[in-house]
């Protein structure tokens, strides 16, 4: 396991939202690795307690890794040991056939919080952007576009928008309103 000391095992499980279990195992045992950590994901894609859970496996010629991440925040909440108790039984079950093991608790994204506070600031700031940007536009390209169908006149107005929002008005709004959009 990854996590050193019992104390910050404590400190990291109560605050954590998710684990990440590390596998490693030579070519010739993968496939018994792969076949037990996917009944574990398919045990565990069931819990109401998991948010999502996701299996990755890279081949290599002399290991093959697999990376188990879960969103759980409710599973630590409820039961904090079980992804610990989750690694050891998968370790036990391998029979000495993983080359390296390690299972690491994943923290509370303290910015996640932070971050949803802003939505509705950069939300404002796209809508201060778009909306004068596109009623000049919709009334400088009005000669250009009249005579065009009606999709093609919008993908014209859409495109030269996007093009401004990306390059120069998103940038500079964003700059100047920096201190207001982290407050």
């Amino acid at each position: 396991m990854n996590i050193a000391t019992p104390a910050l095992q404590e400190k990291v499980t109560k605050t954590a939202t998710g684990f990440r279990i590390s596998i490693a195992s030579k070519p010739e045992h993968a496939d018994l690795c792969a076949a037990n950590l996917n009944g574990t994901v398919d045990f565990l894609r069931q819990s109401p307690l998991v948010r999502s859970i996701q299996l990755i496996e890279t081949k290599g010629n002399c290991l093959h890794r697999f990376s188990v991440s879960a969103d759980a925040p409710q599973l630590f909440e409820a039961t904090p040991d079980v992804p610990q108790s989750l690694a050891r039984e998968l370790e036990a079950r391998a029979g000495g056939q993983f080359v390296s093991f390690d299972f690491d608790a994943i923290p509370a994204a303290q910015d996640r919080v932070i971050a949803l506070r802003a939505f509705w600031k950069r939300w404002a700031l796209s809508m201060m952007a778009v909306y004068p940007t596109l009623i000049v536009l919709f009334y400088l390209l009005r000669s250009v576009t009249a005579d065009l169908p009606i999709p093609a006149s919008l993908f014209l107005v859409a495109f030269i928008l996007t093009g401004l929002n990306t390059r120069y008005i998103l940038p500079f709004l964003s700059r100047r309103l920096q201190g207001w959009l982290t407050r």
